[in-house]
């Protein structure tokens, strides 16, 4: 088996809520003849929550903070190394 996604697209605005679907796959056989199947579903589709936008991405803090901390490993040891060689 291969796993797969389909991708929703809709004319305009997306409409949430209870949608009736028909799924067509096509394919070729081990001996070439084209085979049509077809499946008729109904799928629903949930609104996006809007809870999430206000919030930071975490890696956006994280990142910062590293560059930060690698910054002043670098300036400590600069500084180390001057006082060293005024000695």
């Amino acid at each position: 088996p291969v796993p797969f996604n389909i991708q929703i697209e809709f004319d305009g605005e997306p409409r949430y809520g209870e949608h009736d679907i028909t799924i067509t796959v096509r394919y070729k056989d081990s001996i070439r003849d084209e085979i049509f199947l077809t499946h008729d579903a109904t799928i629903f589709v949930k609104e996006l929550s809007n809870s999430d936008e206000g919030s930071l991405d975490q890696t956006m803090i994280i990142i910062p903070i590293i560059l930060a901390i690698g910054a002043g490993i670098y300036i400590m040891r600069r500084r180390k190394k001057v006082i060293i060689e005024q000695s």
